[in-house]
């Protein structure tokens, strides 16, 4: 009987199944198309909710698009748990009524949502504040006039979300209204101011704060108490519209100290916070001091804290360790609350010599703490009884008093003036050498000597003449085999016709030397019966 009556339901279950789509391989759903990165839902009617892929390939989709869904009206949490890359999500022209407050708690890489011509009464706050969006489409829904839309006229009037450019408007009493422009009742912001008696106190003592909130609604209000390590307690009460909220400290503990306390609140029109530093008191200590580790450099970690902030010492072996270029202390920088400070004393290449024990002396006005570490940064490569392994200390020099005496001093006069006379005899010595040798050349020729006869020297210096007659051949019998060049000897200049005539050995007398060159000596010389119009006429003669 029972296994007539499983053949009897086992169409009717088939039937059932063939009415959703089933899964294709690797999970998606057979109305739905999927890529690497996409995944989109174009098929009507086909889906009920955002199809959730299998973990690994959900974690690669950046995008959804879906549209035309009569059957998806919710957007939940469990919808979008693993899709934590995702940057683009599409939701259009489906019935969408309801986005649960957590619903992109998991999402927050989400920077563009298009939910357009939903069914999107109202909106809470909860479900955008978190997230970087840099578009946020709701055009075409039929929003309701209430205060849950306060958030969003803020949005538009911030410019935020790009929310000023689609012209959104709810309704109210059958009448659709801008939403830019529309009054809310009863709707503000809360406003939370804390207050206390006393800001600062030390370790171990007692510390209270008043939160005070005002809003409409009635706001929800909480003190953020997840990271305190002191203990506590709070108390609520209630005047009129006003809501105080104390939090009581007791036996406070350095660890709060410059903790950032939140006193957060909020209501139908948003979100408001509050908040105050704690100011606890203690004595400098040190968290931690570890032996050199080697990084880039050598280092040192430490961990310290105090209130008020406490002073650093570094000892060597016991003695004052001054920090230079290459051995020198760097705090880490640290976003955490709290005043505790980590660093390094960083030491550059250290050797042998470098080896020992290093120490820290933190202190304030409370109290001072002290800790050892040891570097041990190179074995000693020398003997430690070979003296090239000791390194020398500084020398010490006696001090040597020098006393001047009558004695000393008429001796160093002396010798002062003995060298000044011999310098000046040396100069005039000099200078007298210097002219007896200027009186001749540097070949013994003497300035106003004649050269020669003219039957000793074959070679004629060259002049202009000056409209005379070319030399007579007794004249210029020694130059026979002297082959003149035509355009060299002779030619026309200004309307005279000018030739090299022959000057005669005896008409010539060397003055000086002028200069030395790359091709001669030259020298100047008066030469007679040059020109008619002068007896003598200064020259220069190359040889």
């Amino acid at each position: 009987m029972a296994a007539r009556a499983l053949a009897l339901l086992l169409p009717l279950v088939l039937a059932i199944l063939s009415l959703s789509p089933a899964p294709a391989l690797g999970g998606c759903p057979l109305a739905c198309r999927c890529s690497f990165a996409m995944l989109q839902c174009l098929e009507p009617n086909r889906i009920t909710s955002i199809p959730p892929l299998v973990p690994l390939e959900s974690e690669n989709v950046t995008e959804i698009y879906i549209e035309n869904q009569e059957d998806l009206e919710n957007i939940t949490e469990v919808d979008m748990a693993y899709y934590r890359e995702l940057r683009n999500l599409t939701v259009t022209s489906c019935k969408l009524r309801f986005i649960a407050h957590n619903a992109f708690q998991n999402n927050l890489k989400l920077q563009y949502v298009n939910l357009a011509s939903n069914y999107l009464e109202r909106i809470s706050w909860r479900v955008f504040h978190f997230l970087p969006l840099l578009n946020l489409v709701l055009r075409d829904n039929p929003l309701l006039c209430s205060c849950d839309l306060f958030w969003l006229q803020q949005w538009q009037n911030d410019d935020r979300g790009d929310l000023d450019t689609q012209m959104l408007s709810c309704s109210s009493d059958y009448e659709d209204l801008p939403l830019n422009s529309l009054v809310f009742d009863n709707c503000s912001l809360p406003e939370v101011t804390i207050m206390s008696s006393q800001y600062k106190t030390q370790e171990g003592g007692n510390l209270t704060f008043q939160c005070v909130v005002t809003g409409s609604p009635t706001p929800t209000v909480r003190w953020r108490t997840d990271e305190l390590s002191s203990p506590f307690v709070t108390e609520e009460t209630k005047w009129g519209s006003t809501l105080k909220l104390l939090l009581h400290l007791t036996n406070v503990s350095s660890k709060d100290n410059l903790h950032n306390l939140t006193c957060e609140a909020e209501n139908q029109a948003g979100p408001k916070e509050g908040m105050v530093q704690l100011d606890i008191e203690f004595p400098a200590k040190i968290i931690f001091l570890r032996d050199a580790v080697q990084q880039h450099n050598w280092c040192f970690p430490f961990a310290v804290d105090g209130n008020p902030e406490p002073r650093f010492t570094w000892l060597y072996n016991g003695a004052h360790f001054k920090q230079n270029l290459y051995a020198y202390m760097q705090f880490i920088p640290d976003s955490d609350d709290g005043s505790e400070k980590h660093g390094c004393l960083f030491l550059n290449k250290p050797t042998h010599i470098n080896n020992g024990n290093y120490s820290l002396i933190v202190e304030n006005t409370l109290g001072r703490d002290e800790a050892t570490a040891v570097g041990k940064f190179m074995d000693n490569p020398f003997d430690p009884f070979d003296p090239e392994g000791l390194i020398p200390g500084p020398t010490v020099r006696p001090n040597m008093q020098v006393t001047e005496t009558p004695e000393s001093r008429v001796l160093v006069v002396s010798v002062a003036v003995g060298l000044a006379v011999f310098a000046c005899v040396f100069l005039l010595a000099a200078v007298f050498v210097i002219n007896k040798c200027g009186q001749q050349s540097k070949f013994g020729i003497h300035r106003s000597s004649v050269l020669g006869t003219e039957d000793e020297l074959a070679v004629s210096l060259r002049f202009m003449n000056f409209g005379t007659s070319p030399p007579s051949s007794d004249e210029d019998s020694g130059l026979s085999s002297f082959v003149e060049n035509p355009q060299y000897f002779c030619g026309i200049i200004k309307d005279k016709d000018m030739c090299v005539q022959h000057i005669k050995r005896q008409d010539i007398v060397l003055k000086w030397e002028l200069g030395e060159g790359a091709f001669g000596k030259v020298y100047l010389a008066e030469c007679a019966h040059l020109s008619p119009d002068s007896d003598k006429m200064l020259v220069a003669i190359k040889f």
